[in-house]
Order: C-alpha cells, then sequence, then structure tokens
C-alpha cells in the first residue's frame, strides 16, 4: 500500500485508532491489516473505469 500524502496517512492513522478504541480485543496488527484492506478496497473502486 502507498499512501499518496500526509493528509492520508493521518485518517489512516485516525482509523486504525478508531477501531482499537472500539474493540479493546483488537491487536494494532489486525487494526492496520484491516484499515489497509478497505484503503485498498476503495482505491481500487475509485480506479474502475
Amino acid at each position: 500500500m502507498v499512501v499518496g500524502n500526509t493528509r492520508e496517512c493521518m485518517e489512516l492513522t485516525q482509523a486504525a485508532c478508531t477501531l482499537l478504541a472500539r474493540d479493546r480485543n483488537m491487536s494494532l496488527e489486525d487494526a492496520v491489516k484491516d484499515v489497509c484492506q478497505v484503503y485498498n478496497y476503495i482505491s481500487e473502486l475509485t480506479q474502475l473505469p
């Protein structure tokens, strides 16, 4: 995954923190993986013709 700019990076970090706050049993690694999967999915959708 390549993040385009600082703002995107901060938004992804905030999303991971939100997941961690919602689910105290979730590991940091799992939160980051989930956020990256969603980010990649949205990126693919926005590149469709």
